[in-house]
């Protein structure tokens, strides 16, 4: 709910600064001609690079209720939350006057982890690394896009366990799904801000031995997701 409420207000921020009267002030700016409000400005054709960083929170379930607590079931899972740094790449095009249709991929660092505490056992999660290859869909108002995106997310973690007959540890590939909104905000003529809030299902991935070092442990992992960026475009 947190990270929901934040991504809200970056966004709102984003809005803010492109007010009527700061598009003002990019339309009479020489090096922002480009990005001038029209039907259709041109800005956000073409290839992107950018980082980004942000916030994640998520939950992971013991989807084959292994380590979990037999009298209480509905403690099956628990939260994670974390950082992440990242990187982008992207191609938009005009597929009218004023839609964007684009395609990203990201790679990110992340720190995103939690403890477990269950009857028979404990341990943790954390997440090294998440990826996404997405779809965007954009409408060109000037200086500011708003946009839709979803496509394929993954997601690498490491797992450890003790309790039961002794301890155990694992690493398992997550590949789901991830979708959100976000607003993109030219600054120059090739610099945009961007804001985004996406949620992943990352799906069901089996951490092979965990529990007590010889049972396979199937874990499902969710996460909401809000970052904030800066896009250079060619």
């Amino acid at each position: 709910m947190a990270s929901r409420a934040f991504g809200w207000a970056a966004i709102a921020l984003l809005a803010g600064v492109a007010s009527p009267a700061f598009s003002a002030d990019l339309v009479y700016d020489d090096p922002m001609a480009a990005v001038s409000p029209s039907a259709s400005s041109g800005y956000w054709d073409g290839f992107y690079a950018g980082i980004f960083a942000g916030r994640t929170t998520g939950v992971v379930t013991d989807v084959g209720l292994v380590l979990y607590n037999p009298f209480f079931p509905d403690e099956d899972s628990f939260e994670i939350s974390g950082w992440q740094v990242g990187a982008r790449v992207g191609f938009d095009t005009y597929i009218s006057d004023a839609i964007v249709a684009g395609v990203v991929a990201d790679l990110a660092w992340t720190d995103a982890g939690g403890d477990f505490a269950f009857s028979s056992y404990s341990g943790s999660v954390s997440a090294n690394w998440t990826g996404s290859l997405r779809a965007r869909l954009g409408y060109d108002l000037g200086s500011v896009m708003p946009y839709a995106t979803a496509g394929l997310a993954l997601l690498e973690a490491d797992a450890e366990s003790q309790g039961g007959l002794g301890p155990g540890a694992a690493s398992a590939l997550h590949v789901g799904w991830t979708a959100g909104a976000g607003l993109e905000l030219a600054v120059s003529e090739n610099l945009s801000l961007n804001a985004e809030y996406r949620y992943s299902n990352f799906g069901e991935a089996t951490y092979e031995d965990l529990a007590s070092g010889v049972i396979d442990t199937p874990l499902d992992i969710t996460s909401h997701q809000v970052t904030v960026g800066l896009n250079l475009r060619f």
